[in-house]
């Protein structure tokens, strides 16, 4: 009849099944609600509280002028930027160890260069020495290293790094009769407000954004003497990154400059007058 039989015991060839609908929704909700961006990298980087530069605001986001310029700049390289609070000692450890890869607000040092290249500097850091107000007038110091004739005693914050004089100072051999080192600025500011010290070794920008609406808002005076004027750099881990990635950070550094970027930014935090480093200087 021109109708042609199977035989039933032959096995069966089927097409592929169609998914369930419920299936092919799920499908479609996973590909909906996937991240609309994919990154070309991503970087990690330490921070602590050290405001205006990094810091929690009253609704508990981060910013501050470098995690700001960072984040500015990480963006425009398309590389994701992960924020993990740790003490400094710790972030250059970690740093060190390749477990961050970023570290803001550092200066240059040959003994950071043994573990981290260091970007072009975006910011310049100077610091003072502090005394409580009324007081600076009292001494004439002409180098940091006078105040061990002048019998004082100055606070510092461990793991910093305080320019030259500091340096000069610290070789005397009767300096440990005049350096205080604790964990944290705030801590020196109690000291310097009860006596304990003499004088403290700060940037003014942080001081004076710090004590802002506390006990110590006029507490403290800067004496005219300048310790340290000097550029800051962002470290890149020797462990964990590589020199072409600096380039590409300093490449989109300029690019922000560029803009207007970086200078909407920068007077967003200083209120205190601070200079501008040659960016782009080799």
């Amino acid at each position: 009849m021109g109708i042609s039989m199977t035989n039933s015991s032959a096995p069966r060839k089927h097409s592929r099944p169609w998914a369930r609908p419920s299936t092919i929704i799920a499908a479609l909700i996973l590909v909906l609600t996937a991240p609309a961006t994919s990154f070309a990298c991503e970087l990690r980087m330490g921070w602590e509280p050290w405001k205006p530069y990094q810091y929690r605001d009253d609704q508990g986001d981060l910013r501050g002028l470098d995690i700001d310029l960072i984040r500015a700049i990480a963006n425009r390289m398309d590389c994701e930027l992960a924020l993990v609070k740790q003490p400094w000692m710790r972030h250059l450890r970690e740093l060190r160890e390749g477990r961050v890869d970023l570290a803001a607000g550092a200066d240059y040092t040959p003994e950071r260069a043994d573990f981290a290249y260091f970007s072009r500097p975006y910011r310049t850091e100077t610091v003072r020495l502090f005394m409580r107000q009324g007081e600076p007038d009292e001494y004439e110091l002409s180098a940091l290293k006078d105040v061990i004739e002048r019998d004082l005693k100055i606070g510092i914050t461990q793991g910093y790094d305080y320019g030259k004089q500091f340096e000069a100072l610290r070789q005397h051999p009767h300096a440990h009769n005049h350096i205080e080192t604790t964990r944290s600025d705030l801590l020196n500011y109690r000291k310097l407000a009860r006596k304990r010290i003499d004088a403290i070794l700060a940037d003014p920008l942080v001081l004076r954004t710090r004590v802002k609406g506390s006990a110590f808002e006029d507490a403290f005076e800067a004496h005219p003497l300048r310790v340290k004027q000097a550029p800051i750099h962002v470290m890149f881990s020797r462990a964990s990154t590589s020199k072409a990635l600096v380039q590409r950070f300093n490449n989109a550094l300029e690019a922000i400059t560029g803009t207007g970027m970086y200078d909407r930014i920068f007077n967003r935090y200083n209120s205190v007058r601070q200079s501008k480093p040659a960016i782009f200087s080799e």
